[in-house]
């Protein structure tokens, strides 16, 4: 089933608030949201695969991803979680709070102190209530919220520990980041799996078991991210952002495209 585009209505301020609870038996597919998400780990432990970063989340972290990030997000094998997710668009807070969003995205991963994970998660409870309950003013409140919550976890100073990685995740991370970085060039398994060190078949299975992708699905959906981009970048042809995404073949790009989306890259470029 081709994965329509939905673009939120970037004029229009937008929230939304859940609590999710996995029992740790699952494992969710790649995708991408145009919304900017927070995630605040009430229990559990959770893996998520951001952009082209591995991190470990347990009890407590904060994750936030920039919209239109991949990402993916698995559980370890009986183990249950609770988070509360938070989705907003930047028109909600304005362009007040755009550098502030741009800095905790590019963070990604928060390992709170005690202190402020208890602010933190005070805050995340009362937004989640207030849109639950949806009482009079509650965007407002939700609003006020948001920007309270940003402020503080972008006071945090231990981001970089979530980022430890060493051993096979480390190389893993790095394959990710190497051809997040070259997704224009032509990028078999066979010259990946040289680069790394490893043979195709175990690169493969490897690859898949620490950031929930395949290789192909990877660089697949890298570059229709980066064909959304362009293709609404005036002047730009089919050819061309065919090429620049790694397609020799632009009607094969086209074919991709539309199977992703559900919609051809032509009438893509011309939706407002």
């Amino acid at each position: 089933m081709p994965q329509k585009i939905q673009e939120q209505n970037s004029k229009e301020g937008f929230i939304d608030v859940t609590l999710d609870r996995n029992p740790g038996n699952s494992t969710f597919s790649e995708h991408t949201h145009t919304c900017h998400e927070i995630y605040f780990l009430i229990s559990g432990r959770v893996k998520y695969f951001i952009k082209d970063e591995i991190f470990n989340a347990n009890s407590g972290d904060v994750l936030m991803i920039k919209k239109n990030y991949i990402h993916t997000t698995s559980y370890p094998e009986g183990t249950a979680s609770e988070r509360i997710l938070i989705s907003y668009n930047d028109a909600l807070l304005g362009s007040a709070y755009k550098a502030l969003t741009k800095s905790c995205a590019e963070r990604k991963h928060f390992v709170l102190s005690s202190e402020r994970q208890k602010k933190v998660e005070k805050i995340v409870r009362r937004l989640y209530l207030e849109y639950k309950n949806k009482e009079e003013h509650y965007m407002d409140m939700c609003r006020n919220l948001l920007g309270e919550l940003l402020i503080i976890i972008n006071r945090e100073d231990n981001f970089e520990s979530g980022r430890e990685l060493s051993g096979t995740p480390l190389v893993i991370q790095n394959a990710a980041k190497y051809i997040s970085a070259n997704i224009g060039e032509n990028l078999s398994l066979g010259e990946l799996s040289r680069r790394f060190a490893m043979s195709p078949s175990y690169f493969s299975k490897t690859f898949k078991q620490y950031t929930g992708l395949g290789v192909n699905e990877y660089i697949t959906a890298l570059r229709m991210a980066r064909a959304k981009k362009l293709l609404k970048v005036a002047g730009h042809s089919i050819t061309e952002v065919a090429t620049k995404c790694g397609f020799n073949d632009s009607n094969y790009f086209a074919t991709v495209f539309k199977r992703t989306y559900g919609i051809s890259p032509k009438k893509y470029s011309k939706e407002e």
